[in-house]
């Protein structure tokens, strides 16, 4: 099992932020890590009191929730006589 340095897992937890904002399987299929090992280094990070992807804390930064980035609304219904 290889081991990764602080700067490598920090530089793969970046990813998952702004700009890129990459999901943690695209992440890991990418690095060729598995996905348990990223959610793992997430949540090691969030304990450690970084603000990570996922987190309630950036929600309350200002930025837009995401479902308030697109919302579908139905069409109305239409009774046929």
């Amino acid at each position: 099992m290889p081991r990764y340095s602080p700067e490598r897992k920090a530089a793969l937890l970046k990813k998952l932020f702004p700009p890129l904002n990459l999901s943690v399987a695209v992440v890991a299929r990418h690095e060729g890590i598995s996905e348990v090992t990223l959610y793992a280094w997430r949540k090691q990070a969030k304990a450690e009191g970084a603000v990570v992807p996922g987190d309630k804390k950036l929600q309350m930064t200002g930025q837009p929730k995401p479902s308030s980035l697109w919302c579908w609304k139905p069409p109305p219904c239409r009774r046929s006589n």
